[in-house]
């Protein structure tokens, strides 16, 4: 393997234009500056290179769990959209995921906050039945996601080309 040690929020040991593709998934928030990071991606992208992103929605879900796991922000569509264009590039694609998950979120973050007095552990697997189900929601929303942008979720994916 040919790993180089980096900083998103300086300059990368890439020389300019040097990928086709960048993925980043779930890295952005854990940034003190953001733009940075885009800037650095769009820097090292061949012209209509694509990126592929994802992050954490909402700030209201902003939970203890974001900060163990040292999380910075949370973000919303319609700003996540404005801050990748603004360093270059132009969104294809930008959706909420894991919808159909927000209801037991919320539910789950306010019993949490009630009965743990707002401690958090780090993440737990489920019983295999529960991730089961889990798996198959997340599947039947791919495919919905495919055709239509979902307007809520508890993550964004964006991809979006090099100008």
């Amino acid at each position: 393997y040919n790993v180089h040690y980096g900083n998103l929020e300086k300059s990368l040991p890439f020389g300019k234009k040097a990928f086709d593709a960048i993925t980043c998934l779930d890295v952005v928030e854990h940034l003190n500056h953001d733009q940075s990071a885009l800037a650095e991606f769009s820097r090292i992208l061949k012209p209509k290179g694509y990126l592929f992103l994802t992050v954490p929605a909402y700030q209201f879900l902003w939970t203890k769990h974001d900060a163990i796991l040292w999380h910075k922000r949370r973000y919303r569509r319609g700003n996540l959209v404005k801050l990748v264009e603004s360093s270059g590039f132009k969104v294809t694609k930008a959706s909420y995921f894991y919808s159909f998950l927000i209801p037991p979120a919320i539910l789950l973050f306010k019993l949490k906050l009630i009965f743990n007095k707002g401690r958090s552990k780090t993440t737990v697997i489920p019983p295999k039945p529960i991730n089961f189900m889990l798996m198959a929601i997340c599947a039947l929303e791919r495919k919905i996601v495919e055709k239509v942008s979902l307007p809520t979720g508890i993550s964004i994916f964006l991809i979006a080309q090099k100008k």
